[in-house]
């Protein structure tokens, strides 16, 4: 082999190599042999890539992936159709082929055999020089599921680049909305708000009017401001005493709290 792959010093993967594996490879009839010939490959392409013969590398990288697709065409023949899973897939292939005969191989290389199986004759011929060796990016060219979904996936992003505008407006508009919302929330609070200081200051000035007595527009004031921050047995109390004394409430406050000021050391008010 070495005499074939070095001529005058220089690596390079000579036609009767070439031709001599792509022949190998048709005769291959197991999984072991595929395996075999990819193995070879391999090592060949890594022989070149180190001579830095990328012509070389691209021809073994290529028959690597003819022996890939070598396996694939045996793994075909178990029909998998009727599995709903990946994994019952690789189960019937196993048990199929035997598990001995596919044991060098893992569950995701046998998925990979599957879908590789699927691809065309065609789209094989296209994408293999092109995949380097990648079995998963040769699919990904190649399979026909794996185009139509980027394809797809490049349609809709085209789209969603297009319709950026329709979105940025769209988000305005949503927003704007929201401000407009969160307006009218809070000019109705306010207006709840206004609405039962009005009535919490009515029923205090009606309740004041009861004593019956006339006070000046400030005490009365004064006394409505007072009224709304004591509780209903507290309001009630003060009315009856300006009731019994005839005077008013207000007065009592008045009295009260100088009384206050006066025990506590305070001057009165």
């Amino acid at each position: 082999m070495q005499e074939i792959l070095v001529k005058d010093g220089n690596a390079t993967f000579a036609p009767v190599l070439y031709n001599r594996m792509l022949s190998a490879l048709a005769d291959c009839v197991s999984i072991d042999d595929c395996n075999e010939a990819q193995s070879q490959a391999a090592a060949l392409a890594v022989y070149y890539k180190q001579a830095h013969d990328e012509e070389a590398e691209r021809a073994a990288n290529e028959i690597r992936l003819r022996a890939w697709r070598r396996m694939a065409e045996i793994i075909a023949a178990v029909n998998v159709a009727d599995c709903k899973t990946q994994k019952a897939m690789v189960q019937k292939v196993r048990d199929s082929l035997g598990h001995d005969a596919t044991s060098m191989l893992s569950d995701s290389r046998l998925i990979q055999m599957i879908k590789l199986a699927g691809v065309p004759d065609r789209n094989f011929e296209e994408a293999v020089a092109k995949a380097s060796g990648s079995i998963a990016k040769l699919i990904r060219d190649a399979h026909p599921a794996e185009i139509k979904a980027r394809q797809e996936s490049i349609k809709a992003r085209d789209e969603w680049h297009a319709n950026a505008s329709l979105r940025e407006k769209a988000k305005a508009a949503a927003e704007e909305e929201e401000r407009k919302m969160e307006d009218k929330r809070r000019r109705e609070d306010e207006k709840r708000a206004d609405e039962m200081i009005k009535m919490v200051k009515e029923k205090a000035i009606v309740e004041v009017g009861e004593v019956g007595l006339t006070l000046s527009p400030k005490a009365k004031a004064n006394l409505v401001a007072f009224s709304v921050m004591m509780d209903r047995k507290m309001h009630d109390q003060l009315r009856d005493a300006a009731h019994d004394r005839r005077t008013t409430m207000w007065a009592i406050l008045r009295e009260a709290s100088n009384y206050w000021f006066v025990v506590n050391g305070y001057e009165k008010v």
